[in-house]
C-alpha cells in the first residue's frame, strides 16, 4: 500500500480519466502528476524517481507504446501500467514484449490498479 514519497505519473488525454485517477491516488497518499500527451510528459522531465507510470496507449501524436520505446532507448526505466479502452491480442503481445507491469482495460478496476501499483513500487525499490 502507498507510503510517503511515492509518486505516480498519469499520461492520458481524457480529462475525466486523468482527473479521477489523480483524485483516487491522492486519497491513497500518492503524489500524482498528470499529462495529456507523451510530449508534455517528456518535456517535464519528471520520470526519475517515480514509483510508476500509468500510461494510456492511444494518445494523440506519440502513442504510449512509442513513449515506452523512447524511454527504453534513453535507458529511462519506470515501471509502467498501460491502460486502454480498446484491447486485442496484438496490444497484449506488444505490452508483454515491452515488459509492462500490467495492462488494464478502461473502466479501470480500483483493486487491479492498486495491485499493479504495488508491483511497480516493489520494482522501483530494486
Amino acid at each position: 500500500m502507498a507510503v510517503a514519497n511515492q509518486s505516480v505519473i498519469v499520461v492520458d488525454d481524457d480529462d475525466a480519466v486523468s482527473d479521477s485517477l489523480k483524485t483516487l491516488l491522492e486519497l491513497q497518499s500518492f503524489t500524482v502528476a498528470t499529462f495529456e500527451t507523451c510530449q508534455e510528459f517528456l518535456s517535464a522531465d519528471v520520470a526519475d524517481g517515480a514509483t510508476c507510470l500509468v500510461l494510456d496507449i492511444h494518445l494523440p501524436g506519440m502513442s504510449g507504446f512509442d513513449l515506452m520505446e523512447v524511454m527504453r532507448r534513453a535507458k529511462q526505466i519506470v515501471p509502467t501500467i498501460l491502460i486502454t479502452a480498446r484491447c486485442d491480442n496484438a496490444i497484449r503481445d506488444r505490452a508483454r514484449a515491452l515488459g509492462v507491469v500490467a495492462l488494464l482495460e478502461k473502466p479501470i478496476e480500483f483493486t487491479a490498479l492498486m495491485s499493479a501499483i504495488d508491483r511497480c513500487a516493489e520494482l522501483s525499490r530494486l
